[in-house]
Order: structure tokens, then C-alpha cells, then sequence
């Protein structure tokens, strides 16, 4: 029994540091990596690469797609057989 309660102690205590942690080593808030995100896709529609504006968009909902916590299948297209379509490139 006392084995027991030591090693939830020990548990929380280890998760109570690794959370700490965690959080010093975060620098940037969450504006902060909005407007990150923002300035990135401002300057792939200013260069207006089209090609760009894909990879870009493809990255933040495949991100997008890996942080819905267990929500669906994890499949951006929804599950679907269709072929990825992209906008043709100049």
C-alpha cells in the first residue's frame, strides 16, 4: 500500500516538473505565432507563387489535421479516393 501511494507521488511529481519545463521552454505566445503564421502567408500571396500559397496552405491543415485529438480519421480529404487537385502553377 505504501509502495503504491509512493510511486503516484513520484508520478505527479515527475508530470508537475516535465509541465513546468514545458512551459519555460515555450518563448513565443500564441499572438505571436499567429501573426508568425499571418506574415508567412502574406508574403506567399505577395510573391504570388502560387505554388507557394499550396504548400503553404497543405502544411497548415495537414498541422491542422494532426492537432483535432483524436476527431475523425486524421484524413484531410475526409476519407475520400480522390486525387489531390492543386492550382496549376504559371
Amino acid at each position: 500500500m505504501t509502495a503504491a501511494i509512493v510511486s503516484l507521488i513520484a508520478t505527479v511529481i515527475g508530470f508537475v516538473v516535465w509541465y513546468w519545463r514545458r512551459k519555460l521552454e515555450r518563448t513565443e505566445t500564441r499572438e505571436q505565432i499567429l501573426e508568425r503564421y499571418e506574415n508567412e502567408a502574406r508574403r506567399a500571396v505577395a510573391k504570388a507563387d502560387v505554388g507557394d500559397v499550396n504548400a503553404l496552405l497543405d502544411d497548415r491543415l495537414r498541422a491542422i489535421g494532426r492537432n483535432t485529438s483524436g476527431q475523425g480519421s486524421g484524413s484531410i480529404e475526409g476519407g475520400t479516393d480522390k486525387p489531390k487537385k492543386r492550382i496549376p502553377s504559371p
